[in-house]
């Protein structure tokens, strides 16, 4: 019973369908039949002629439609040929059985017209179409012309999907797809176009005796496309096409296969006969008589021949890797470089194992997947810029550097059949850049280094990762043990197993690999680091244990030499997933490590310059400041340029008859020349002005001196005498010799105050004229050199006078004014100054005399510069 009721079921879906594929002509007859009817209901004479017009119908649908449709409507107008005695009753029983019979004839006639018509109709349009496919088989058109006039015919007349497929040497191409019938035909026609082809093995392999045998699916099932399918998402894509039918018959031409012609229909209804197979042979012969006379597979062979030539003498290696991404072209060179010695061989490896074989990293070290490789993106159609990897050979830890540059090859209607890629060894190139790059990056780091703590630091950052997974920097003890002053890894877990493993196995110098020998020759060793290795560096089993496990494949180890004396190593370490050294890292590294020792060595003969002018400008500037009733001063002295020159700023103070004499001076140029000068200049100034008691008397005899010498010696000289006397309120006399104006710092201004002078060592006979300035309790005057106010910041501004007088406007102690104007030179941003800044404030404060004595002695205090 079920099964009845599905074929019941099966009949109606399929009468369905064909009174679907031609509704116009449905519709006509089944108009005509209702008119008919109801012009016979509504005539009053009872004329039973008007019965018999039903089986006009029918004949009328048989015209315009096909024999579904014509079969509808002849049983519908038998049907209101039975009924029709309840609205006309014209006449005797045996009339209305010669009525029926004749509806039943005419409608049979009708059917059998149809069948007839469609069949002639069909055959026309299959002659039609074998006609256009022979129009295009003489060879005028180019290939994809040719295959696109094709396909266009097919469809939609044979076939709502149309897929023709080139086989050579056992590799299916797609080269031609159409899709007709549907909205989104483009959309679909994109999809089987790249979707990889299902075709039976018996048509992708030439040598099989049923090569010409087509594959003919007359209901398409479920199974059918599981079969069909390359993955869930491609069956869903087939399932949405809702096949029903679908031919795949063999293209050839002078007895060989060239391709096959796919026809498939789905939403149009149809399913597809005997007949249609015969024909979809016929068709397919005559499209493998369009593409042999089109040059397609006669081209392709010999274009491949000539190819193989070319190829199999370029020193360039060059790949072609098919839509599925594998290699179906290498060239003597590539399989060279792959590790094969035929490109067979290569060609004959899948993907997946060639790429097991190697480690590629991107220009960073950064390890890439095979998407990285050119190729792959011109598979997609994406653009390829050229890229370039670094490959490492995980057997043999060797690695090169390899610039590839790739392009798609397109069919003839736009798909992409192919990707070439040219592969250009560039290791010699690029190791030599990194080198270089390694060095200067060491040499500009190195250069600024003062501590050898930072200088010890630095070198493993700079080699870690780019040129080493590990990098360390050991200095041999008194102990006997190898203490590590740096390292760098690039795994940060790893670098605490590191320093764990250290803590618990301390390194002795006897037992290090490699270590000992470098020390002792000063050259570099390369070595790998094997099991025989470990073990004689192992203490016992669990230490050998931990050593496997870091799983070192090479090292170097490079002796760190300053003055002929090795300082320590430089240790740098490889682990199996990465490339081993060679003899280009041994070199590049013994470089490094040259450059290291030498910048150690800078470093200890800058500490011990600095040290020494440290200590001579000490010498230079007074030990001590002397206390003086009325006055309290403070001081500033801030040295230019590197740490290790002396400068030519100085200040002195000393008594004279009337008080004391305060000095700032600042003689030319710099270094130990400077340093002599300014010697001779505050010596001088500080014994004449003493034994004269005449300050200017120091100035005189300077100024002689210097115009005395045979090269250039010059000298600016700030001079305050400050009267010893009882009042609150003084008169200072001011000195200037070429040297820039004092600050009278009173009532919250800043004045300067002096008359100028000659520079000394310039003038046959100089005058310097005292300027008398009177300051009371709280006045200060502020002496400076020009290097406070020539200071400069980035873009060239100087900080100017005005700025220092902005600084020390309502400053109220000497103190105060040293600070503000270390404050403001902060603020200014002043770079590296050109010249030393010294300064000297000195303010007046009141006197205070014990009760029934006398003023308090100046007696001198140790106050440090």
């Amino acid at each position: 019973m079920r099964s009845s009721i599905a074929r019941l079921r099966t009949a109606g879906q399929r009468l369905g369908e064909r009174l679907a594929t031609n509704p116009v002509g449905l519709a006509i007859g089944l108009a005509l039949l209702a008119v008919c009817v109801l012009v016979d209901a509504l005539v009053d004479e009872r004329s039973a002629a008007l019965v018999g017009t039903y089986v006009v119908a029918p004949l009328v649908a048989a015209m315009l439609a096909g024999p579904g449709v014509t079969t509808a409507v002849g049983v519908l107008a038998i049907a209101a040929t039975l009924a029709s005695p309840s609205w006309n009753m014209s006449g005797p029983e045996v009339d209305q059985a010669i009525r029926v019979g004749v509806t039943i004839l005419g409608t049979a006639i009708a059917i059998v017209g149809a069948t007839v018509k469609g069949r002639f109709r069909g055959r026309s349009e299959r002659l039609r179409l074998l006609d256009a496919v022979g129009a295009v088989a003489d060879g005028s058109l180019p290939l994809a012309e040719t295959l696109e006039r094709v396909t266009e015919e097919i469809t939609p007349m044979f076939g709502d999907i149309c897929i023709v497929d080139a086989v050579h040497d056992g590799r299916v191409t797609r080269i031609a797809t159409r899709v007709s019938g549907r909205d989104d035909a483009s959309e679909i026609e994109e999809r089987v176009r790249r979707r990889t082809p299902s075709l039976p093995e018996w048509l992708v392999n030439v040598e099989r005796p049923w090569r010409s045998i087509p594959r003919w699916w007359p209901r398409v099932r479920e199974e059918d496309l599981r079969r069909m399918s390359h993955s869930p998402d491609d069956l869903e894509f087939l399932r949405s096409l809702g096949m029903r039918s679908t031919i795949t018959a063999p293209i050839r031409a002078r007895d060989r296969n060239l391709g096959t012609l796919t026809m498939v229909v789905a939403w149009s209804g149809r399913r597809y006969d005997a007949d249609d197979l015969h024909f979809a042979q016929i068709l397919a012969s005559r499209i493998g008589l369009a593409l042999d006379n089109a040059g397609l597979f006669s081209d392709l062979e010999s274009v491949e021949r000539r190819m193989d030539s070319v190829m199999s003498i370029l020193d360039e290696a060059v790949v072609i890797h098919g839509p599925d991404s594998e290699l179906v072209f290498a060239n003597p060179a590539a399989a060279r470089q792959l590790g094969y010695s035929t490109s067979e061989e290569a060609i004959s490896t899948p993907s997946a194992t060639l790429r097991e074989r190697v480690t590629i990293r991107d220009e960073a070290g950064r390890i890439v997947g095979a998407e990285a490789l050119a190729g792959r993106p011109a598979l997609t159609g994406e653009p390829t810029p050229p890229v370039t990897l670094r490959a490492t050979d995980n057997s043999t830890g060797q690695e090169r550097w390899y610039r590839t540059k790739a392009r798609a090859i397109e069919g003839p209607t736009g798909e992409i059949l192919y990707s070439v890629t040219a592969i250009e060894d560039v290791t010699d190139v690029k190791r030599a850049e990194s080198a270089s790059r390694l060095l200067a990056r060491t040499g500009e780091q190195l250069s600024h280094s003062t501590e050898n703590r930072l200088t010890l630091e630095r070198v493993p950052q700079l080699l870690v990762p780019d040129f080493a997974d590990w990098c360390a920097i050991e200095i041999p003890g008194d102990d006997g043990l190898l203490h590590r002053a740096a390292i760098a890894h690039r795994d940060p877990e790893r670098l605490q197993r590191l320093d764990a493993l250290r803590d618990r196995h301390p390194a002795r110098l006897a037992e290090a690999t490699g270590v000992e020998r470098a020390i002792e020759t000063g050259e570099a060793q390369l070595f790998e680091l094997t099991d025989e290795r470990l073990r004689r560096v192992a203490t016992d089993g669990g230490h050998l244990r931990e050593l496997r496990m870091l799983k070192i494949r090479s090292a170097i180890v490079a002796p760190l030499t300053a003055a002929g004396v090795v300082l320590g190593v430089l240790e740098l370490v490889n682990h199996d997933d990465s490339r081993r050294f060679d003899d280009d890292d041994l070199a590049t590294a013994q470089e490094v490590a040259r450059r290291v020792g030498l910048a150690l060595e800078n470093v200890r003969i800058a500490d011990e310059r600095a040290r020494v002018a440290d200590a001579l400008q000490r010498e230079l500037l007074p030990p001590s400041l002397p206390r003086m009733s009325g006055w309290e001063m403070a001081t500033m002295y801030e040295p230019a340029g590197e740490i290790n020159e002396v400068g030519g700023d100085f200040y002195e103070v000393f008594p004279v008859a009337d008080g004391w004499a305060v000095v700032l001076g600042d003689v030319s140029g710099r270094g130990a020349a400077a340093a002599a000068l300014t010697a001779e200049a505050r010596h001088t100034i500080r014994t004449a002005g003493t034994l004269s008691g005449d300050p200017c008397r120091g100035l005189y005899m300077l100024d002689e001196n210097l115009r005395s010498r045979d090269d250039a010696a010059l000298c600016s000289v700030a001079l305050l005498v400050l009267p010893h006397r009882a009042d609150d309120e003084a008169t200072v006399r001011v000195y200037l010799a070429g040297h820039p104006h004092p600050m009278l710092l009173r009532e919250g201004r800043a004045e300067p105050v002096g008359s100028p002078g000659p520079l000394l060592g310039i003038v046959e006979a100089p005058d310097w004229i005292a300027e008398q300035v009177r300051m009371g309790p709280g006045d200060q005057l502020v002496l400076y050199t020009d290097g406070v106010i020539e200071a400069r910041r980035q873009g060239g501004e100087r900080f100017g006078t005005e700025r220092l007088r902005g600084g020390l406007a309502g400053c109220s102690s000497p103190d105060g004014a040293v600070q503000r104007v270390r404050s403001a030179l902060a603020t200014f941003g002043a770079v590296a100054r050109e010249d030393d800044a010294a300064l000297v404030a000195i303010r007046r404060t009141p006197i205070s005399i014990p009760d029934g004595g006398s003023p308090a002695r100046d007696l001198p205090v140790a106050t440090s510069p």
